[in-house]
């Protein structure tokens, strides 16, 4: 599950959660806490081929909306570089460092 917050005037979901919308700023009040679900979809992937140190190459960066509306950046896992696409269907997870990674699923479940 992934936290985030939601804001009450414009209804957008922020990962990670924050205390003013970024989009509203300070005139809407308190953000209410949500969890989100793991599933989403990419909306634009790049591959690294030269990625910055630490990371290993080919890296996969890719901008998933999950079905709760939320847009977040995440690392590519165990990703077969052909079948990454706009509209691919993934599973966002925490990495153990706290970054969030995807993989791609099965359409069907």
């Amino acid at each position: 599950m992934i936290e985030a917050s939601k804001c009450r005037h414009c209804e957008k979901v922020i990962v990670p959660p924050r205390r003013t919308c970024p989009y509203c700023g300070n005139k809407t009040g308190e953000m209410s806490s949500v969890t989100l679900g793991s599933r989403g979809s990419v909306l634009s992937y790049t591959i690294l081929e030269m990625p910055p140190d630490g990371f290993e190459r080919p890296l996969v960066l890719a901008l998933i909306e999950l079905d709760q509306g939320a847009v977040v950046l995440c690392l590519g896992q165990e990703i077969d570089m052909g079948s990454v696409g706009i509209g691919s269907a993934v599973e966002v997870k925490h990495m153990t460092d706290g970054r969030l990674s995807f993989t791609l699923r099965n359409e069907d479940t």
